[in-house]
């Protein structure tokens, strides 16, 4: 039994992603401070996960990211589990 055209599944856009950054490649890339990569990483604003206490970045997301925001064109934003659940200095500072 061969494969249909009808069972075709949406596209992982984890798919084609082959190398994983840190917070420092990151910030080598965008040539900007750690810390702005930490603000981005926690309000969601560029694609990521967070295993733990660390950020992880998939290259390829972030390059087609990067281009995106050089073009002007609002890129798509990828699940962050940190803009789900909020900076975690928010609820110290509302007190």
């Amino acid at each position: 039994m061969g494969k249909t055209g009808n069972n075709s599944k949406p596209p992982d856009p984890l798919e084609n992603c082959v190398q994983t950054w840190t917070i420092d490649d990151v910030a080598r890339f965008l040539r900007i401070p750690r810390k702005s990569v930490y603000l981005l990483a926690q309000n969601g604003e560029i694609p990521c996960a967070k295993f733990g206490k660390h950020w992880r970045f998939c290259r390829e997301l972030v390059e087609a990211w990067f281009r995106a925001r050089m073009l002007g064109q609002e890129a798509a934003e990828a699940p962050c589990p940190a803009k789900a659940r909020g900076r975690r200095g928010a609820a110290k500072a509302a007190k």
